[in-house]
C-alpha cells in the first residue's frame, strides 16, 4: 500500500492552515480508499462462520487478519505523516485515522479466537484419529491371522511366478540384443551427420577467409590510390594540373573512379571489421570534399555519363554482395540442418542406448524376479510362523496405543500432526510491511534511490531477521523508518 501523497496530484505545499471542513474534505479527497478498505474488511469478516472447520477457511481468515493489520499500519503511518506539518489540525487528522484503527483492532480481536478455536478443534480431531488408528491396528491383527491360512496358496502361486519370470527373462535378453543393434546403427548415423556438418563449416570458413583477404588487399590498394590522390590534390591547390594529371585525378576520386569502386566493394562486404569500415567511411568523406571542388569544373554530360556508369557498377556490385549474402545464408541453413540432423542422430543414439540399457536392466530384473520367486516359494512354508509372530506384535502395539491415549495430557492433545507424521502446534512468525518507501530509501543512504522494490524489501527482511530477538508485543514500528513489523500466528509443523 503506497502513500497517496506521493502519487500524481498528491502534493500539498505549505499554506495557511485551513479550517476543519476544508481539512476533512482534503483528507477524504486524497485518502478515498480508507473508508472503502475498512468497509471491505468488515464485509469480508461477516462471511466467516463463528466456528472455523476447514483448512481453506482458516487460511483465508489468516490472510484477512494480515490484510487488516496492513491497512491499520498504513492508516497509522499516514496519520503521523499528515500530522507533522499541520500541528493546528493534528486532532482532526488523528480522529480521521483513529476510528478506522480502532475498528480494525476490534475486527482483529473478534477474528483471532475463531482461528484459535480451529486449532483446538484440529487437536481434538487428531485425538479421535489416534483412537481410530488403534482400532485399525486391532483389525490389522485379525487380518494377519487370516493371511496365515492363505500362506499355502501363495506357495503354489510362487512356483507359477518363478516359471513366468524365467520366460520374461529370456524375452528381455532378446530385446536387449535388438536394442544394442539399433544403438550401433544410430551412432553411425550421428557420426555421418557430424562429418557433413564439419565439411559445411570448413567450406564456409574458407570462403570467409578468401573474402577477408580480398578486403585487406583492397584496403592496401585504396591507401596507395589515396596517397596518389592526396599528392595531386595538394598540387592542384598550389597550381593548375595539366590535362594528363587532371584526368588521373578524376579517375581516382570521381564516382566510378578507382577509389570509389574499391570503397563501394568494401562497404558491401559483411566481413569488414570496425577499423576497416571506419577507414573506408573516412575516405568516402574525403572524396566528397574533393569531388565538390572538382564537380564545378565537370561538364554536365561527363557527370551524367559517369553517374550512369557508377549506377551500373553499383548495381552489379550490389548484386554480387547479395549473391554472397545469399550464399552465406544458404551455408548457415545447410550448417543448421546438418547440426540438427547430427543432434537428432545423437539423440536417437542416446535413446537407443538408454533402451538397450533398460532392456538389459529388465533382463536382469526378470532374472532377479525368477530368483525371488524361487526364494518366495522356499519361504512360503515359513509364513505361518512369521505371521503368527506379527499378529502377536500388532496386538501388543494396539494395546500400548490405547494405554497412551488414555494417559495423554492436554498439552499433547493441543498438538496437530501433518500429512507425513510431522507434529505442529500454534506458533507464528514475524513479517514486515513497507508503509513509507521514501522514508526507507532515505534511511538506506546513498544506495537507497538505486534499490529495486524487491531488493528494498529483501534488505528490510534481513534487517528484521537480525533484530527480531529484541521485538516485543505483536507489532513493532519506529525501529526502521518506513517499515512496520507484525507477529503473524500460524500452525507450524515441527
Amino acid at each position: 500500500m503506497s502513500d497517496p501523497r506521493t502519487s500524481i496530484g498528491g502534493n500539498l505545499p505549505p499554506v495557511t492552515p485551513p479550517g476543519e471542513p476544508e481539512v476533512l474534505a482534503d483528507l477524504k479527497a486524497r485518502y478515498p480508499n480508507v473508508e472503502t478498505d475498512l468497509a471491505d474488511l468488515e464485509a469480508a469478516a461477516k462471511t466467516y462462520p463463528e466456528r472455523i472447520t476447514e483448512e481453506e477457511q482458516a487460511a483465508s481468515l489468516q490472510a484477512l487478519l494480515k490484510k487488516a493489520s496492513t491497512h491499520k499500519a498504513a492508516w497509522k503511518s499516514w496519520r503521523s505523516l499528515e500530522k507533522k506539518p499541520w500541528d493546528t489540525v493534528a486532532k482532526i487528522v488523528f480522529n480521521f485515522f483513529g476510528a478506522p484503527e480502532d475498528r480494525a483492532e476490534k475486527l482483529i480481536e473478534s477474528l483471532k479466537p475463531r482461528y484459535t478455536a480451529f486449532l483446538e478443534m484440529k487437536a481434538e480431531k487428531e485425538r479421535l484419529e489416534r483412537e481410530a488408528k488403534a482400532e485399525a491396528e486391532r483389525k490389522e491383527a485379525e487380518r494377519l491371522e487370516q493371511e496365515r491360512a492363505a500362506a499355502e496358496k501363495r506357495k503354489a502361486e510362487a512356483e507359477e511366478a518363478e516359471r513366468q519370470a524365467n520366460l520374461r527373462a529370456e524375452e528381455a535378453r532378446q530385446r536387449a540384443e535388438e536394442e544394442k543393434a539399433k544403438q550401433a546403427e544410430a551412432e553411425a548415423r550421428a557420426q555421418a551427420a557430424k562429418a557433413e556438418a564439419d565439411r559445411i563449416e570448413r567450406e564456409r570458413r574458407e570462403r570467409d577467409k578468401a573474402e577477408k583477404d580480398e578486403n585487406a588487399s583492397n584496403i592496401r590498394s585504396m591507401k596507395a590510390f589515396m596517397k596518389q590522390a592526396e599528392r595531386l590534390a595538394e598540387q592542384a591547390a598550389e597550381s593548375a594540373l595539366d590535362q594528363a594529371e587532371d584526368d588521373v585525378f578524376d579517375d581516382l576520386i570521381m564516382e566510378g573512379g578507382e577509389i570509389g569502386r574499391l570503397g563501394s566493394k568494401l562497404l558491401n562486404s559483411a566481413l569488414l571489421d570496425d577499423e576497416q569500415r571506419a577507414y573506408v567511411t573516412g575516405v568516402r568523406d574525403t572524396l566528397t570534399g574533393w569531388r565538390k571542388a572538382r564537380t564545378e569544373r565537370m561538364e554536365v554530360e561527363e557527370a551524367e555519363q559517369r553517374r550512369k556508369q557508377e549506377q551500373a557498377r553499383a548495381e552489379r556490385e550490389a548484386a554480387e554482395a547479395a549473391a554472397r549474402a545469399a550464399q552465406r545464408k544458404a551455408d548457415d541453413e545447410a550448417a543448421a540442418r546438418a547440426r540438427a540432423e547430427r543432434e537428432a542422430a545423437e539423440h536417437e543414439a542416446e535413446e537407443a542406448k538408454a533402451r538397450a540399457k533398460a532392456a538389459q536392466a529388465e533382463s536382469r530384473g526378470a532374472a532377479k524376479d525368477a530368483r525371488d520367486a524361487f526364494a518366495e516359494q522356499k519361504g512360503a512354508a515359513k509364513d505361518e510362523k512369521v505371521l503368527g509372530r506379527q499378529v502377536d506384535k500388532v496386538g501388543a502395539r494396539a494395546a500400548r496405543m490405547e494405554r497412551r491415549n488414555e494417559n495423554a495430557t492436554d498439552a499433547d492433545l493441543s498438538r496437530t500432526r501433518g500429512e507425513y507424521g510431522t507434529v505442529g502446534s500454534l506458533s507464528g512468525r514475524w513479517e514486515h510491511t513497507i508503509v513509507d518507501e521514501a522514508a526507507l530509501r532515505a534511511a538506506s543512504g546513498p544506495l537507497g534511490p538505486h534499490f529495486t522494490e524487491t531488493a528494498l524489501s529483501g534488505a528490510a527482511y534481513h534487517w528484521m531477521a537480525a533484530h527480531r530477538e529484541g521485538f516485543t508485543g505483536d507489532r513493532v514500528e519506529g525501529q526502521l523508518p518506513g517499515v512496520v513489523f507484525e507477529w503473524n500466528p500460524e500452525s507450524r509443523i515441527a
